[in-house]
């Protein structure tokens, strides 16, 4: 039996460029050999099997500059966001929700315009939309539903000019490697029933007694290993997600401990189907 142990870094930039420059440069005969991966984000001992996906959108409404002493010779593109913003309001309050990973979202969480001049009607004006989707969301469909959006307002206004799209930025890590990437990470789930859980759940039940199984309610690098690569992928750690990301950042020792049986059981009942390697 063969184990990985990975430490990786940018996992919060929204592209998972660290995992995904890890698998790249791993041999092909090591890649092929990963029968599951195991992450350790925060789950409070508890088996995290899923979690929805993430797509950063920006949306852009055009309009034309002028002097603002003058703003009806212009188009204010702040003003042609606002029938955005409600029909993302709209949007928003009828997503679908699933009985695992919990509901889709979307939130506006950035708005900016152009030029940034005082006394300046502004001709550009965009927002950062966060859209967590599921399992069962495409990314062509949630695309479709902010584009439907544009469409219709353009209906009741021709001279309403918009375009979305995926935003995109330039990783570099702290070892200087250099990609462009989307801001999209999958969703992923193992499903309860599948052989590796139930191997798993029946040997920590009968040692260390039954572990519920649960989904993160943020995205980790099974965005990459399971949505991307297909391999099978599952959280498991002492780490608890109330404090993550806080000042009081900790790991209760009982449960530190507790962990060490934990994972010995988990690695044991995966190395009885192939080796095995923790991300």
């Amino acid at each position: 039996i063969s184990y990985l142990l990975a430490s990786t870094v940018q996992e919060y930039s929204g592209t998972g460029v660290g995992v995904r420059i890890l698998f790249e440069n791993l041999p092909l005969s090591l890649r092929e050999q990963i029968a599951c991966v195991v992450l350790g984000n925060p789950t409070s001992l508890e088996l995290h099997l899923g979690h929805r996906g993430k797509a950063e959108f920006i949306l852009e409404t055009c309009g034309r500059t002028c002097q603002s002493s003058v703003p009806w010779l212009g188009v204010n593109a702040i003003y042609q966001m606002a029938p955005v913003l409600e029909e993302l309001s709209i949007l928003s309050s009828n997503l679908p929700s699933h009985p695992f990973v919990d509901r889709s979202t979307l939130a506006v969480t950035e708005i900016f315009s152009t030029p940034q001049i005082s006394g300046r009607i502004p001709d550009r004006c965009s927002i950062a939309i966060d859209r967590r989707f599921l399992p069962t969301e495409t990314l062509a469909e949630i695309t479709g539903q902010l584009e439907s959006i544009i469409y219709r307002i353009h209906l009741k206004d021709p001279n309403f000019q918009a375009r979305v799209f995926l935003k995109q930025i330039e990783e570099k890590t702290y070892r200087g490697f250099m990609k462009t990437l989307p801001c999209l990470m999958s969703p992923f789930m193992i499903e309860e029933s599948h052989p590796l859980i139930l191997k798993i759940r029946h040997l920590l039940s009968h040692v260390i007694g039954e572990v519920r199984t649960g989904a993160f309610q943020f995205i980790t690098s099974g965005s990459y290993t399971s949505g991307m690569l297909n391999i099978p992928t599952l959280g498991y750690s002492p780490g608890e997600a109330k404090y993550m990301n806080t000042p009081y950042d900790r790991i209760h020792l009982d449960l530190l401990k507790q962990s060490v049986l934990g994972y010995a059981l988990i690695y044991a009942s995966i190395g009885e189907i192939k080796d095995f390697h923790v991300i």
